[in-house]
């Protein structure tokens, strides 16, 4: 689970989902690192929920599992609105 004090927004989002539904309260162990977590899943320490596209993290000992009815989230870019460098103006003709 992200860190609450650091991630309030994104720890309170996957708190929404996980807890949805359920009979008893789930144990979480919040953490700073997306690795930290990965390392607590290979060491047999539960689950770790994160975004599809990290599947490619640890893939050697792990297994992932798409999981149906989560949340989708939408992602931003943000930059110096009196710095545009052609990098910016190349992620943003990639990705509008």
């Amino acid at each position: 689970m992200p860190d609450h004090r650091l991630s309030p927004r994104l720890h309170a989002w996957y708190r929404s989902f996980l807890d949805c539904g359920n009979t008893r309260t789930l144990n979480y162990i919040e953490v700073t690192q997306i690795q930290a977590g990965l390392g607590l899943c290979a060491a047999g320490e539960g689950v770790c929920v994160l975004p599809e596209h990290l599947r490619r993290l640890r893939a050697d000992d792990l297994r992932y599992a798409r999981l149906i009815g989560a949340p989708r989230s939408e992602l931003s870019a943000v930059w110096r609105q009196d710095s545009p460098t052609r990098h910016v103006a190349q992620f943003l003709a990639a990705w509008r």
